[in-house]
């Protein structure tokens, strides 16, 4: 066959609600042929049927890599066949890299009637098929993310009937679906058989236009002709049922009709003299054998209810078509009205509403199934996403499966479909596939024409995305005008070949390019299709982007990159389970764990990035005008929803400990607009500490929808720290050789090793902190991995801060007649050239608490820093912890809105952490921390907010396990505490860390108060140790951002960039 033939046997491409009946599921159990050099499978359907009945059996719909056939390979932007993409001649593809996977079954069947033809689909497959039945070849078919259709009319017998497919994991339709995802094959989605009419209602477009108080629904319905006669005109009848399924208008048209929206003038209407029923008329307007004729019609709706994602109010359609009085087919679907588009200001509209795009980028992935997903988990998806403010998802990077967008046009999202190509491997930035070469527009169109013309009446879909990363050029240009033409109610995307689309785009673009993009091009529209990369630990300065966002009109949202993490299930040799990436499966080649990249874990759970992204998502703002009054200010930024649409939560808090609840309904305020709210809060007595109320709005239940909207702010009613007073008793000093102790009479002791440095905490006996160590190293994010602190002349481990040489220089102990003792331990901290002199004081009271002082002057030359602290190794026994500050999740200083602040518990072992180990566990502006046993805890207070963690693991630990299970067993707690402590930025692709949330070595000081208790202690609001200290200690003051090291456009997807990096 010829290599620029992509399909023979496949029907149109067309809407999924179309009419059928005796509907057949042949998933389930297959008989299964693997060849794993594909120029081996023989070419006789005879030979490959045998084969199969030979082997074992198959899952339908499957992966076969998942089903223990060949190896899974996560691939970023390279082939699969071909690591050098300069080896490569498309669009042959290498016979030796090339593996075939052949389907056999026997179905019985009693074969289609004289008015009937019987039609297969095959739902989904990776990446071509060949299908016969009965030995007779029927279909070839690439592009297999939208449904393959034959008329097998002619194969089938009534009886006994042998199905044979055949599916090559490459084709010459592969170097067009170079996407970055696991590569795997077989197929993934239902396999279906069922009947329609000789004369069938093939497919429908509906679009709508709109005037004052009424829309217009026009009908285009294509009735095809599969007798083997010509046939008289065919009539449709339309009737269009309201959200409340009360009849809303009715229509009947015929074929051969008026088309309004190509302005075609009908025979009908041409020869409106003539009688209607005159002979030559009708004759003149029959469908031949073979043809596919379109009746046009329109029905008008008053008062129309119009869709968008905050009210997804549905109508249902139903189609009726007749052959004179003859009742021949009926289909019902649902469809919304609504219009997209672009004002003049560069503004995205919704039904004449400007909207941002709160969105996020999502591929079909199961962690068990790989491409087969189910209903069940697209529910959970967009409920989960709902739940998180989320408006809008683009289908990265191919035509979902058909329920997903049923289910989108249902709970309200708003959806960029993107049609199934991408030639990365071949043409990133050198434009050479399919750009310019006209043998590949076939396959271009063809694959804008699937994702097209089986979605075009969703209404969730805003947009049409030709395609990722694409070599653009003519025909590029050619299926944006195909798209245009074929539908013209929805806008145009095409990343980096903006003059063909109606907004312009890029990936990955800081925050400061995307507000100098929107004030350069002021009435043009910008909407970034990737921003934000979810890798790891990842997720840093969202509310940046967003600020400039809400700011400039013309910057329409974004698509976080992206979804979920695509770790695969699998089992260890010992039976645990974990996740897998690339290289878990001995791939030649992979690119690592670049797929754990989502914002949700692969089994969908909130995680601290999803935190954060319900925060800086939400639709409301709530501004403080006075608190202790009780005066606010509620922003609507919903674009169709009204404030009272939500309920308002209030609580105070008391040191993290709720004193009171209240709730009351918000008034109307309409979308875009503010109102000034009075809420009654009660007279509370004074608080030793801090008091915070909590405001939380949330949409009220709508029907069967869940995880609707919801915002929150916190605001500071009082705080006033109790000052710390010594209490009195007995200290005492004691030195034994080199070491130097500190004893209260309680049992609490300090000790110092002169030589080492090694500090330690004792109570009863039992050493609960055996060092208290200087740290500037973190175990690097998958960001960090990525920046300059690991890629580079200048890193973190250049300079050895992940393991600073500790020298004792200065050791004083005093004990002080007012009943209290002083251990001093001056040390200095090797880093490289440079280093950190660390002035650690602790001083013990007699009734055992320590008060801990800590001055770090840094000198020389050292790189950016990842944090300034002390990390204190506590005993194994502590299984729990409990902290007044950010939660319930993990925040970081530029991801951290999203933390509410108050008294969080979490088991040290079960905290959140990542499928590659990493830095994990940060609470941002903690004002306590309490790690607790079954008898006995310790408490960290501060004297300033700090950043606080404990975990089970050393930094050095998580940064050399690339798998949880390669960690450790737990012999230690580290329990960190941060003066200052890095951002997270977004440089695993994207721009660094924000200089504002970068630590520069520079002299700090800050302290806590120690204690350790029978018993669980519980948490503070921090303490006030200014007197005792003689200092006032301030919080972290962060750099200023005055962009001296401007965020500079970095984009890993581009070979050459990474390269530069020292990516590969």
């Amino acid at each position: 066959m010829d290599l620029w033939t992509y399909s023979e046997g496949r029907m149109p491409y067309r809407f999924d609600a179309f009419p059928r009946y005796g509907e057949i599921c042949l998933d389930g159990s297959w008989h299964f042929a693997y060849y794993e050099k594909g120029n081996e499978a023989p070419q006789e359907e005879a030979l490959l049927r045998r084969r199969a009945r030979e082997g074992k059996t198959i899952e339908i719909p499957s992966n076969w890599q998942l089903a223990g056939w060949g190896k899974p390979r996560y691939i970023n932007t390279r082939y699969t066949f071909c690591e050098d993409a300069l080896l490569l001649a498309p669009p042959a593809v290498p016979e030796k890299e090339q593996t075939v996977g052949v389907y056999s079954r026997e179905v019985y069947l009693e074969g289609p009637k004289a008015d009937e033809r019987m039609i297969l689909s095959v739902g989904g497959y990776s990446s071509a098929i060949t299908v016969w039945i009965n030995g007779v070849r029927v279909c070839y078919a690439e592009n297999g993310r939208t449904a393959c259709e034959m008329d097998v009319t002619e194969a089938v017998c009534d009886g006994a009937n042998q199905f044979t497919i055949r599916v090559d994991e490459f084709s010459p339709g592969s170097y067009l679906e170079c996407q970055d995802m696991w590569r795997l094959s077989g197929i993934f989605r239902s396999v279906r058989l069922y009947r329609i009419r000789e004369l069938h209602l093939l497919d429908a477009y509906l679009w709508s236009d709109f005037a004052p108080g009424q829309a217009t629904v026009h009908f285009e319905c294509k009735l095809h002709n599969f007798s083997d006669r010509a046939v008289q005109r065919l009539t449709v009848k339309a009737s269009l049922f309201g959200p409340d399924q009360r009849i809303a208008g009715e229509a009947v048209f015929r074929t051969g009709g008026s088309s309004d929206r190509f302005q075609e003038t009908g025979l009908e209407k041409a020869f409106g003299s003539l009688d209607s029923s005159n002979p030559w008329l009708e004759q003149a307007m029959k469908i031949p054998s073979g043809v596919t004729a379109t009746a046009y019609g329109q029905i008008r709706v008053e008062h129309p209810c119009l869709w968008t994602a905050e009210t997804p109010l549905l109508y249902t359609v139903r189609l009726e078509t007749f052959a004179g009085e003859e009742a021949l087919e009926c289909t019902e679907f649902s469809y919304g009205l609504r219009s997209y588009e672009i004002d003049e200001r560069g503004r995205f509209l919704v039904n004449g509403h400007p909207v941002k795009l709160r969105g996020v980028n999502r591929h079909e992935f199961d962690p068990k199934r790989g491409y087969c997903v189910d209903e069940e988990s697209m529910i959970r998806d967009i409920e989960l996403m709902k739940r998180c403010n989320i408006n809008a998802v683009r289908s990265s990077h191919y035509p979902n499966n058909p329920r997903w967008y049923e289910l989108c046009d249902r709970y309200g999202l708003y959806v960029m479909d993107e049609a199934n190509l991408e030639s990365h491997g071949l043409s990133y930035r050198k434009n050479i596939l399919p750009g310019n070469d006209q043998r590949w527009l076939p396959r271009v169109l063809d694959r804008q024409a699937s994702m097209l013309q089986t979605s075009k009446n969703h209404a969730c879909i805003f947009c049409w995305s030709l395609g990722n990363e694409i070599g653009f050029g003519e025909t590029v240009a050619q299926a944006a005008a195909y798209c245009r033409t074929a539908d013209p109610t929805r806008l145009i995307h095409k990343r980096q070949m903006n003059c063909v689309a109606d907004m312009d785009s890029e990936t990955y673009p800081s925050a400061k390019a995307m507000k100098e993009w929107a004030e350069r091009k002021p009435g043009r529209a910008f909407l970034t299709n990737e921003y934000l990369h979810a890798m790891g630990n990842a997720c840093g300065n969202l509310r940046e982007y967003w600020q400039e966002i809400e700011t400039h009109d013309n910057l329409i949202g974004g698509f976080i990159w992206e979804w979920c993490d695509h770790g695969l299930l699998q089992r260890d040799g010992e039976g645990n389970t974990y996740y897998a990436y690339g290289g878990d499966f001995g791939e030649a080649f992979h690119d690592g764990n670049f797929c754990i990249d989502g914002l949700t874990t692969p089994e969908r759970r909130f995680t601290p990035k999803l935190q954060e992204v319900q925060k800086i998502y939400e639709p409301l703002s709530i501004i403080e005008v006075d608190a202790s009054e009780g005066r606010f200010r509620f922003v609507n930024r919903c674009s169709h929803t009204d404030l009272s649409r939500f309920s308002l939560k209030l609580e105070i808090s008391d040191n993290g400990e709720c004193i009171w609840k209240g709730e009351r309904e918000l008034p109307p305020c309409r979308p875009g607009g503010s109102v000034l709210i009075q809420v009654e809060l009660p007279q509370l007595p004074a608080v030793s500490g801090e008091r915070l109320l909590l405001l939380r709005a949330e949409e009220k239940e709508n029907g069967e929808r869940r995880g609707g909207m919801s915002a929150f702010e916190q605001f500071l009613l009082a705080r006033q720290l109790p000052e710390f007073i010594p209490a009195p008793g007995t200290v005492y000093a004691k030195e034994e050789g080199k070491c130097l102790g500190l004893y209260a009479g309680n049992g609490t002791g300090l000790t110092l090793d002169a030589e080492s440095g090694q500090m330690q905490l004792l109570h009863k006996g039992t050493v609960l902190i055996e060092d208290m160590r200087f740290q500037a190293f973190r175990a690097p994010t998958d960001n960090d991995a990525h920046s300059p602190c690991v890629l580079g002349e200048s890193t973190w481990f250049s300079h050895g801060l992940d393991h600073l040489t500790r020298c004792c220089c200065e050791r004083e102990i005093t004990v002080h007649k007012e009943g209290w003792g002083e251990l001093r331990n001056l040390c200095r901290y090797q880093a490289g050239a440079g280093s950190f002199q660390v002035d650690l004081r602790l001083f013990l009271y007699g009734d055992g608490r320590v008060r801990t002082d800590c001055t770090v002057t840094p000198d020389g030359k050292l790189p950016e820093l990842a944090r300034m602290g002390l990390c204190l190794l506590a005993d194994p026994r502590y299984t729990e912890m409990d902290w007044y500050g950010r939660g319930p999740l993990e925040t970081y200083p530029d991801r951290k809105q999203g933390g509410i602040i108050g008294a969080w518990r979490e088991q040290i072992g079960k905290q959140f952490s990542y499928i590659r180990p990493q830095e994990f566990g940060l609470h941002q502006d903690c004002r306590s921390m309490v790690l607790a046993s079954e008898r006995e805890s310790l408490r960290v207070e501060g004297a300033c907010t700090l950043a606080m963690s404990a975990l089970p693991y050393s930094a050095q630990a998580l940064w050399e396990a690339a798998h949880p299970r390669e960690l450790p067993g737990k012999e230690r707690i580290y329990l960190n505490i941060d003066y200052a402590h890095r951002g997270l930025g977004n440089s695993s692709c994207g721009p660094d860390v924000l200089e504002e949330y970068r630590i520069k070595a520079k002299e700090i000081r800050f302290g806590f108060l120690l204690t350790a208790g029978t018993g669980r202690l519980p948490l503070s609001a921090g303490c006030d140790l200014t007197k005792a200290a003689g200092v006032l200690y301030h919080d972290w003051e962060k750099e200023s951002g005055d962009g001296k090291r401007g965020s500079v456009y970095r984009d890993p997807s581009d070979p050459d960039q990474r390269a530069q990096a020292g990516m590969v």
